[in-house]
């Protein structure tokens, strides 16, 4: 099956032979430079990812990057700390059949790219379920309210609100991302802090495990307008949203074209409270 390497928004096909740098270089130099160009007079510097090999010497790196210096015509200085343009190359070598080392000569195939930012995976961590002040029985894992908060585009100068909110797993990842959020659940005992504690080894809920604590525990109770303790169907919402919504989950529809096509009217529809 053929590789393919991702140079300055350019496709490249990497075959899988003992000759791939000088394949990478030879179309490099073959190939319009046009979106490359512009970054030849930035500073820079070169680094390289490993996948499936531990370690590479501090020489084979040097040799590796001086590799480019015939393709990637960089006339800008060397800039280590700062670089305007981080040229980085991810090597990987396969999954190893055994525990055996990974050398230069199990290398598969090579992306080659401009560095733009990194991922923000950490908050996976940040704001999983064993670090929150508030959990229950039913609270969602953080990669997936942080996928949910991104699908929605929250963001400042947005409002969110949750009306099944529980423990607030969606509306945390939603104010992390500096929107303004509101959340509402039946359970009254979730709401006000009552009752016996989900969380292991605690009979009852502390009095800060609400909404609010649960924001304020990662310095976001800032971003808290108001929580309600009452069943989403006596609100006073508009006919047409709770509709959609009751649809939504009494018919359960799982597929995606479905349940985007759901976000999108829901965002389009006006929110009357009398």
């Amino acid at each position: 099956m053929k590789k393919f390497t991702r140079i300055f928004g350019g496709l490249i096909c990497t075959p899988q032979n003992k000759k791939l740098q000088n394949y990478i270089n030879s179309h490099f130099r073959e190939n319009d430079d046009t979106l490359r160009a512009p970054f030849y007079e930035k500073e820079f510097a070169f680094e390289i990812e490993l996948i499936h090999r531990k370690k590479m010497t501090m020489p084979e790196r040097i040799r590796k990057f001086d590799s480019f210096a015939s393709c990637l015509p960089m006339r800008g200085k060397i800039n280590l700390k700062k670089p305007e343009c981080k040229i980085t190359i991810i090597e990987n070598y396969g999954v190893p059949k055994d525990n055996s080392p990974r050398g230069e000569c199990d290398l598969i195939y090579v992306t080659v790219g401009r560095f733009l930012c990194n991922g923000q995976r950490n908050l996976i961590v940040k704001y999983a379920v064993s670090n929150r002040v508030a959990v229950g029985n039913t609270s969602m894992d953080a990669e997936l309210c942080l996928f949910m908060t991104n699908l929605a585009q929250a963001r400042a100068g947005s409002l969110v609100f949750d009306p099944f909110c529980g423990t607030g797993s969606m509306l945390l990842t939603s104010a992390h991302f500096q929107s303004m959020v509101i959340g509402s659940d039946i359970s009254w005992n979730v709401m006000m802090a009552k009752g016996k504690s989900a969380r292991m080894g605690q009979e009852n809920r502390k009095p800060n495990e609400t909404l609010r604590g649960a924001l304020e525990g990662f310095d976001l109770g800032d971003k808290c307008v108001d929580s309600l303790g009452s069943s989403f169907l006596s609100h006073q919402l508009n006919t047409e949203l709770c509709s959609l919504l009751l649809f939504y989950f009494l018919f359960d529809i799982n597929e995606d074209n479905v349940i985007l096509s759901a976000f999108i009217n829901i965002s389009q529809l006006k929110i009357t409270i009398n």
